[in-house]
């Protein structure tokens, strides 16, 4: 089974996802982010180090951005073909899931528009312990065979999560962390392009 986060990963969210994060910064007393391209090369606590976010704060900025997306999700595009290539997966019968910390109504709103209604389980949850305990809870919930399971996910958390659930991970390069930092976490593999997940199934 591939399991795929959906933010950076599927849909091509990063800028609107960035403008909900901004949109709120006043009113949760952090800084905007002005500089996506040095963001790339910084992991999760890092960035709520520089943004001056704290915490306690991060569960109420999640649920406030989680509902300025659901605004946006009829706009939003997917990565550039991966569209096919999921088309592809599907009529090759192989399983297809999403965990993700967006919210599951955004997430099947997003695939109705695109015609991607190929993934049989959706899980979206945010979760300030991060994607770990979610994907363990899925696994376990779905009795997924963990041996045969992969985790496509654009972040250095994904990474983390994957391994600590004893699963592999393959890491893409079109979202958010950059190839260097991604790199670091020596992920199972390493995507460059949509095309190569293929290469997963092979």
């Amino acid at each position: 089974m591939l399991i795929f986060d959906f933010d950076g990963t599927i849909a091509d969210s990063l800028h609107a996802l960035l403008e909900c994060i901004n949109n709120n910064a006043h009113y949760y007393g952090y800084k905007k982010i002005d500089d996506v391209e040095a963001l790339r090369n910084k992991e999760a606590a890092e960035i709520l180090k520089e943004l001056g976010l704290s915490i306690c704060k991060l569960p109420f900025v999640v649920q406030a951005v989680r509902n300025d997306m659901r605004s946006k999700i009829h706009a939003l595009q997917p990565v550039p073909e991966i569209a096919e290539v999921l088309t592809q997966l599907h009529k090759k019968e192989i399983g297809m899931s999403i965990i993700t910390s967006n919210a599951t109504e955004n997430v099947e709103i997003f695939l109705r528009n695109h015609n991607l209604n190929f993934f049989k389980h959706i899980h979206g949850q945010s979760s300030i312990f991060g994607k770990s305990n979610l994907i363990k809870k899925f696994l376990a919930s779905h009795k997924i065979n963990a041996a045969k399971t992969i985790y496509v996910g654009d972040e250095t958390r994904d990474i983390e999560a994957a391994k600590h659930n004893k699963i592999k991970s393959a890491a893409v390069t079109w979202g958010f962390n950059s190839s260097q930092k991604l790199r670091e976490k020596n992920p199972d593999y390493m995507l460059h392009h949509p095309k190569e997940l293929f290469d997963l199934i092979a």
